[in-house]
């Protein structure tokens, strides 16, 4: 973690719910949020990048950076 400056995150958003979205990798199986939710708690505070894929418009992106900063 001390060497890591960054962080890339490539997804798109995905409906599961009503008004229940998350973040889903572009390729694999990958549970984003857990994931740098784990890194958070492990200490990373350093920069984390939103690569989304399929964007529906500027919500998509907003939507996204909500569900990340509330679970990171």
């Amino acid at each position: 973690r001390d060497k890591v400056l960054n962080v890339h995150v490539q997804g798109y958003l995905s409906l599961s719910g009503e008004n229940n979205y998350t973040l889903l990798p572009r390729v694999g199986n990958l549970d984003i949020i857990n994931s740098l939710s784990e890194l958070c708690k492990s200490g990373y505070d350093g920069y984390i990048t939103l690569e989304m894929n399929r964007p529906g418009g500027e919500n998509d992106f907003r939507k996204a950076l909500e569900i990340i900063r509330n679970n990171s």
